[in-house]
This record gives structure tokens, sequence and C-alpha cells, in this order.
């Protein structure tokens, strides 16, 4: 993917750059721009950003909060609709991101919760 450099952290993509004004990154990559990379302005290269251990683990809480905490406190009405199978991999799936600063492992979402 060709992308303008803008600044450390930016990028610009127009079909209308010229080939010299840009360089080539991975699209992957280009979404993570800001949080796990930036541009080293001096080389027109992409570098991974070091994170502190306690930015680690604030990003780590943050998306704890955003994906497991919003669904293991819906509430009885809700657990009362689920097999013992789903009750079993929710506790699992629920203790995985509890246990997450210590892991550094994003639990992967069981596939039928929404």
């Amino acid at each position: 993917m060709l992308v303008k450099i803008l600044d450390e952290t930016s990028f610009g993509v127009d079909k209308n750059f010229k080939p010299e004004e840009c360089i080539d990154i991975e699209p992957e990559i280009a979404f993570q721009i800001g949080v796990n990379y930036k541009f080293d302005l001096e080389n027109k290269t992409v570098v991974p950003i070091e994170h502190t251990e306690e930015e680690i683990l604030y990003k780590l809480r943050e998306r704890r909060q955003e994906e497991c905490f919003s669904i293991v406190n819906r509430g009885e009405v809700w657990y009362n609709t689920l097999t013992e199978e789903q009750l079993q991999e929710l506790q699992t799936w629920y203790q995985a991101w509890l246990d997450v600063t210590e892991t550094k492992e994003i639990p992967e979402k069981p596939s039928w919760l929404k």
C-alpha cells in the first residue's frame, strides 16, 4: 500500500501522490500506525513503538473493559438463555480476560458471543 508520510503517526493515501513521495507499507501495519508502529521520518521507514510495561497493561485493561465486561455484565435474563456448555465457555473466556495482565494474551471470543 503506497502512502505519503505526513508525520510520525499519520499518513495520506491519494492516487495523485507521486511515487517518489511515498513508501510502501503492509495494510496490516497501516492500521496499527500510531499504536504499535510509527514512521521514522529520517529514513522513511516504519518502526515498532517500544511500549512500557505500564502502557501495555493499561491497553490490556482498556480492551478488557470494552470487549469483556460489557458482555459478562449483561444480567440474569441473558444468562438464563445460555446452555451449560455456553456458560462454561463464557466462564473460561472471562477468566482468561481476568488473567490478561499476567498472560498478555487476548483471549479468543467464543464464536456464539455477539
